[in-house]
Parts: C-alpha cells; structure tokens; sequence
C-alpha cells in the first residue's frame, strides 16, 4: 500500500465518517433529483466574500466520489437548512475531493 492509498483510506474511514467529522447531507442538484451525501464543514474561507444579510456563508468538503460535477445554483441541505453551491469550487486531486463555496438560503449573515 502506497503513502496515497494510506491517505485516501484514511478520508474515506476517519475524516468523511459521520461518526468522527463529516455530516450527512442531501444534495439537490439544478434539475435534478436529490441523493444522500457526506460533507464536510470547512470554513467560509478568504476567497468567498458575500455583502452583509446575503445569507451565513461556509466552504463544504466534497468526495467527489458523492458529487461528480459541482455547479452553481445545486443546493445541500443539511438539517433542514438549504445551502446554495457559489462559482468558485476546486478540485484537490491528491485525495479526490471538491471544496465547494456555500451560502444559506433564508439565513441572515452576522
């Protein structure tokens, strides 16, 4: 087993576990039909920048395993708060994941 494969394990056991770190979400895309998914909350990030009452702002990790191709306007909704996909998402090839940029629809930022 290669150093990579011991990382990829490692995400896909400890840190995209519901148990540990990550949250079950349900992911709606544009058009589309929703499908369970794993996230990961991450943090709003320096790169994403809303005006005040736009809505509460986070960046969510992604397998991309869960979620082939982000796109604007795709929401994720976790318990009950609909969180709208924001341009601006990459790929990090080195453990095959999405950090996709989000603002909360209905909830005013602070």
């Amino acid at each position: 087993m290669t150093f990579q494969d011991d990382l990829q394990s490692d995400l896909d056991d400890v840190v995209f576990n519901t148990s540990e770190f990550a949250e079950a979400a349900s992911l709606t895309p544009v058009g589309g039909d929703a499908v369970d998914i794993t996230i990961i909350r991450n943090g709003p990030g320096e790169f994403l920048q809303t005006e005040p009452g736009q809505g509460d702002i986070d960046t969510f990790l992604v397998r991309a395993s869960d979620y082939s191709q982000p796109a604007p306007n795709d929401s994720i909704t976790i318990d009950s708060v609909e969180w709208i996909v924001q341009v601006g998402f990459f790929y990090v090839a080195v453990d095959k994941r999405w950090s996709i940029p989000v603002v909360a629809r209905g909830r005013v930022r602070r």
